[in-house]
């Protein structure tokens, strides 16, 4: 077996090793550095994608002098290795001499760059001539080295690869290439932002912003290629939020964006384009759960049902708000989190096709250390299995390398010469291969747009929709294993309070006679507390759980009992009034309970009533027990039996027995006789 995670993890080292040998851009190289106190950054600002021998290589550098020094004599040396024969050659070359040198050519600069100053500098050379001279004429790809030097000495080097093709490919490789549109919840129940990212991150040059825009020209561009866009509703949500103006923490203080202004019209920019994005045919959308919970975080917080929810909410989010429906067969996991359990659970609901991680599978290993298939099946037990795309460790690897970062444009050149070098691995075989731009990429503005175009207009690459690439390549046919790495949860103190604030939503709802919108938002506010950013702050979720719990708790105590007073019973059988109010502006549903042992109900001490004005006396028909003042307690349940208000009555019972009225008659017509006694005549002897 190959080891997917163990292959990035021997990549990543490598690529390390040999970019961190030579910064590239924009730091200048320690080796070449001989000049005293003379320090020059050299970027990339252009270079053609690749070369055919009717298509000149030209690139464009920008020459910062960021030393003390000026520096005069300029030449320009641009050098033509020998194309490199695998992968790992292609990765040392992109800092050091990976093959011998086919030719150099050196052009003098007029001027001097002085202290402080920037100059761009253009170069083109025949690359077509320079293989015919050198007896190549191969397709490939060739390191070039383009070197600035000052009075015949390097002050700073460059190097990129160029992509040679001497013929049309027959054969381009399958990609499938995703991006995932993501930001976590930043705001609280109140709708306050808590912290500025968001409107950071969509503002005119952002990372996020630039990659939508690059998607969106593509898209709406005349070659416009098939791409899968993973959109995240927790995005959506917040964007419609800004766009209507919207409240931000800063620092200690809170600002106040107005529709139209600042982060609001850039939230309404973002939004549209997402939306032409989406509404292309090309593109295929793929949607995150409703809050992007970390899948196994919420399966071991056992709240019933809200797994499900979390889905199907997150799909009609995105259709909702995006204009389109996603595919619910085709799914990635909120921050590429996933384990063994929720891959099953997510085969329950329908998903077909799984968005993964490079390190999260184990992948079968290629002959010849050739790139890991693009598609695997997942094994999920008993047999059955999952469809995986799995982008490519090396291109993982090197999206993350401070090459990327330091030099975008250079970065996005070095990507398509690592897809370019795949692809020459067997160019004559249908193959495929992965990339996957996650949220949390960090990848800097201006590698999108390069990056784009590229992979568009390469000849050598066939851009394919994910659901779609098993179909041209099919995945081996032994199952690998899902290799979680760390996988979060939420407490069990947190765990149990999602589980009660549903309860209570469910007790919220039994007692409504009509439809309301307010389980629905209660129940959006506890989904939301689930999102994945909360399981490491949970105290910031806990506002979400904090605001259910205070919305039922006010409503129920906008219902209650209005006491009578003290109800006196005159007989022993008779009737007691029962006050009940409710306050809540809708109509509700309760049962009223009597009880006291000195009571007997005659027609049942509950009684379930519809409250559809604010005060309504029920009538409750009893047999007294004994004589004397008593309490009556008074309960107002719901129609479950869970406790809402409680009470408290007296009553004052006057009533005799008959046992008691015998008793009584008795003694008064004996003492009624004594004393009638006196007026009878006494017999004398």
């Amino acid at each position: 077996m190959y080891d997917g995670r163990a292959a990035m993890r021997r990549l990543a080292p490598l690529l390390a090793l040999v970019l961190g040998l030579f910064p590239l851009s924009p730091a200048v190289a320690q080796d070449i550095d001989p000049v005293p106190e003379a320090r020059v950054e050299l970027s990339l600002l252009r270079q053609t994608p690749w070369n055919e021998p009717r298509r000149p290589l030209q690139v464009a550098v920008l020459a910062r002098n960021v030393g003390t020094v000026s520096l005069r004599e300029l030449t320009l040396a641009v050098t033509v290795a020998d194309r490199v024969g695998s992968r790992s050659a292609y990765a040392l070359s992109l800092s050091a001499d990976a093959t011998p040198a086919l030719s150099i050519r050196t052009t003098p600069i007029g001027g001097a760059l002085r202290a402080g100053e920037s100059r761009r500098i253009e170069v083109e050379e025949d690359l077509a001539a320079v293989l015919r001279q050198a007896g190549r004429h191969a397709t490939g790809v060739y390191p070039v080295t383009v070197e600035l030097r000052s009075e015949g000495l390097a002050v700073a080097r460059l190097r990129t690869p160029a992509v040679y093709l001497s013929r049309e490919p027959e054969q381009p490789l399958n990609l499938a290439w995703t991006f995932v549109l993501h930001v976590p919840v930043t705001y609280g129940p109140d709708g306050l932002f808590l912290t500025p990212a968001v409107e950071r991150s969509v503002a005119v040059g952002a990372p996020l912003s630039a990659e939508i825009g690059a998607l969106s020209s593509m898209l709406g561009g005349p070659r416009a290629a098939p791409v899968d866009i993973v959109v995240s509703p927790p995005l959506l949500d917040q964007l419609i939020r800004m766009r209507g103006g919207y409240r931000v923490q800063v620092g200690p203080e809170v600002a106040e964006v107005q529709e139209g202004q600042a982060g609001a019209a850039d939230a309404s920019r973002i939004l549209g384009r997402i939306r032409t994005i989406a509404g292309s045919e090309l593109a295929e959308v793929a949607a995150m759960p409703f809050a992007a919970p970390e899948l196994p975080a919420l399966i071991r917080a056992d709240v019933p049902g809200d797994f499900r929810e979390q889905l199907q909410r997150g799909w009609r989010a995105v259709e909702e708000l995006a204009g389109t429906a996603p595919n619910p067969r085709l799914f990635y996991p909120p921050d590429g989190v996933v384990d063994q359990h929720s891959l099953g659970r997510l085969s329950t609901q329908g998903i077909r096709v799984l968005l993964l991680d490079s390190d999260d599978v184990e992948v079968p290993a290629q002959e010849r250390g050739f790139a890991p298939p693009p598609v695997v099946r997942v094994a999920l037990g008993g047999g059955r299995t999952l469809t995986a795309v799995v982008p490519d460790p090396g291109l993982t690897a090197l999206l993350g390398a401070s090459l990327v970062r330091d030099d975008p444009r250079l970065g996005a050149q070095a990507v398509l010469g690592e897809l370019a070098a795949i692809w020459l691995e067997q160019p004559g075989e249908i193959r495929g291969t992965a990339i996957l731009i996650p949220a949390d990429a960090a990848l800097p503005p201006r590698f999108f747009g390069p990056f784009v175009r590229g992979v568009v207009r390469a000849p050598w690459l066939r851009p394919v929709k994910a659901s779609g690439i098993g179909s041209r390549v099919p995945p081996p046919d032994r199952p690998v294993q899902v290799t979680p790495g760390e996988v979060g949860e939420f407490s069990a103190q947190y765990a149990a309070r999602l589980r009660d604030a549903r309860a209570l939503i469910r007790t919220y709802r039994s007692v409504l006679v009509e439809e309301s919108p307010v389980p629905e938002e209660l129940t959006t506010l506890v989904l939301t507390a689930e999102a994945g950013v909360f399981v490491r702050l949970e105290a910031v979720g806990g506002r979400f759980l904090d605001e259910v719990e205070e919305r039922v708790r006010a409503t129920f105590r906008l219902i209650g009992t209005d006491p009578s007073g003290v109800v006196t019973l005159t007989s022993r059988t008779g009737v007691i009034p029962v006050g009940v109010t409710n306050e809540t502006g809708q109509p509700i549903r309760v049962r009223v309970r009597l009880s006291s042992p000195r009571l007997r109900f005659v027609g049942g001490s509950v009684q379930e009533v519809e409250l559809d004005q604010p005060a309504r006396t029920l009538t409750f028909r009893v047999e007294t027990q004994t004589t004397g003042r008593f309490p009556v307690d008074v309960r107002i349940e719901t129609p479950s039996g869970e406790p809402l208000a409680s009470g408290e009555l007296v009553v004052r019972s006057t009533a005799y027995s008959r046992v008691a009225l015998f008793i009584t008659m008795g003694a008064a017509l004996f003492l009624l006789a004594r004393w009638g006694r006196r007026f009878l005549p006494r017999t004398r002897t």
